[in-house]
């Protein structure tokens, strides 16, 4: 019989448990195999049983790098028929209202820093916004607009699953400056040897919902979780799917790759 997937609860219980652990890259096969504990009694656990099956998994699991030599080559990653997605829709009331994607980092657009970075990741890009025209710059990607109205990112990863011809979008946050053309080539090749519906990066104890794979598979339970209208978090909805997650080295290098721009703060710590 096959094993009951963990409760909420307990999947809260082994991430945290797994956040204790120095070797953070070691947290891969548990958080990427969460499911396949013994769950077969569906009220209450045995922590001890439970520890010894992680322990389990920390024995033998290995780390996960990105080893660029025998990696497959960064442009034939459109093979794999993943969109990509940016949400551009985050307006900067910080910054009087303009776009936060269309903010000046070391005199580039953010969006076309992005731009440049996806462009040969992706047979197909589109750009999340319900103002189009604040963007002449990218007309020749596909635009869409939300669906659902003042529902935040969740609402925009909703329209880029309606919007993608792919059977997976990876999104990416409109204000991410610094993106690794190398760590989302290998999220998107372990989000294909995964058989999560969801693939979130983690450095730490520090996840991103929005530098995230997607499978269209969860469009359906994503239109009722926003039809609701009682919790609109991302972070919410994923909690409830079949997420998996992408373990990357604690690094400067890699945490600058995950880098938002909330404030002019933001923008003069990196010039």
């Amino acid at each position: 019989m096959p094993p009951v997937p963990a409760p909420r609860i307990k999947r809260f219980f082994i991430i945290r448990y797994c956040y204790f652990f120095h070797s953070k890259s070691k947290k891969n096969k548990i958080l990427n195999n969460i499911d396949i504990f013994d769950y077969s009694v569906t009220s209450g656990f045995s922590k001890i049983s439970l520890f010894y099956q992680l322990e389990w998994l920390i024995i033998n699991s290995k780390d996960i790098e990105i080893n660029h030599k025998d990696s497959k080559p960064v442009n034939s990653i459109r093979e794999y028929g993943i969109s990509g997605v940016i949400l551009a829709g985050g307006t900067g009331r910080r910054f009087g209202g303009i776009a936060k994607s269309n903010i000046l980092v070391k005199g580039e657009r953010i969006i076309s820093r992005i731009v440049r970075t996806i462009e040969d990741l992706f047979s197909e890009i589109i750009i999340i916004t319900n103002t189009p025209s604040e963007f002449p710059d990218h007309f020749r990607y596909k635009t869409a607009g939300d669906h659902f109205q003042n529902a935040g990112p969740l609402a925009g990863i909703h329209s880029g699953l309606k919007s993608s011809e792919n059977d997976a979008i990876f999104v990416f946050a409109g204000d991410m400056p610094f993106l690794s053309k190398e760590i989302i080539a290998e999220q998107i090749r372990q989000f294909r040897l995964n058989e999560s519906e969801i693939l979130i990066p983690m450095i730490g104890d520090l996840i991103e919902p929005l530098h995230s794979i997607y499978s269209v598979s969860v469009l359906a339970k994503m239109e009722r979780f926003l039809a609701e209208g009682k919790n609109r978090s991302v972070r919410e909805f994923i909690s409830e799917m079949n997420a998996g997650y992408f373990i990357l080295q604690d690094s400067v290098e890699n945490r600058k790759a995950f880098t938002n721009i909330n404030s002019q703060w933001d923008i003069d710590r990196i010039k």
